[in-house]
């Protein structure tokens, strides 16, 4: 059974981007031009594992 690594950024319960590692997630952020998202208050990183596939991408490019 496989593993998958997710970071996602949370805001107001609505995931905004979904990336492998957070590296990838910090890349995304600053080609849509919007890292000061991560020194919000309002939002969250969440990290974990789990044997589901999921997409990745964001809300801003409409994969997700």
């Amino acid at each position: 059974m496989d593993k998958y690594n997710f970071i996602e950024l949370i805001q107001n319960k609505t995931i905004l981007v979904r990336e492998r590692t957070h590296h990838s997630l910090k890349k995304r952020l600053k080609e849509l031009g919007v890292t000061q998202l991560l020194e919000s208050p309002k939002v969250r990183v969440k990290s974990y594992v789990t044997n589901i596939r999921k997409p990745i991408g964001s809300i801003f490019n409409g994969t997700l």
